[in-house]
């Protein structure tokens, strides 16, 4: 049987985070508070991978915060519930900041750029050290 790459990442994304457990306590970015955290996950690029990703995530149960630069793909995104959008560049810290990525569980740069999605993930990383991060290699090697 043959899968296509939309399928095989999200089979991979849920094995990863489908069992991510629910009791994670983070810190409330704005009040600065230890509070429970309801499954939070911000994605970064709005395409085709980026929008089935959150549509699944969605369905798992996870609040969904896509970051997409393009302005025009904002209406379908949005149309999507459980998913909010954020119009701007995922690499530009105050952009990333809107997303709340401390009370997230995980972050993935989902863009067709590999560059992109990597700075995506260190400054994930470099604001919110615990969190897991997933990015997209693109590449035919």
């Amino acid at each position: 049987m043959k899968y296509s790459s939309i399928a095989c990442f999200l089979l991979i994304f849920k094995v990863i985070f489908g069992t991510f457990a629910t009791d994670y306590h983070a810190i409330d970015g704005v009040s600065g508070m230890a509070v429970k955290n309801s499954r939070q996950a911000i994605i970064v690029g709005g395409g085709r991978v980026g929008y089935r990703t959150a549509a699944q995530l969605n369905e798992d149960g996870y609040t969904v915060t896509i970051i997409e630069r393009d302005a025009s793909k904002q209406t379908d995104i949005a149309e999507h519930p459980g998913c909010r959008v954020i119009v701007g560049d995922g690499t530009d810290v105050d952009v990333f900041q809107q997303a709340n990525p401390t009370m997230a569980d995980v972050v993935a740069g989902l863009t067709d750029d590999t560059e992109t999605n990597l700075a995506v993930c260190e400054l994930a990383r470099e604001i919110v050290p615990e969190i897991r991060t997933l990015v997209r290699i693109n590449g035919d090697g």
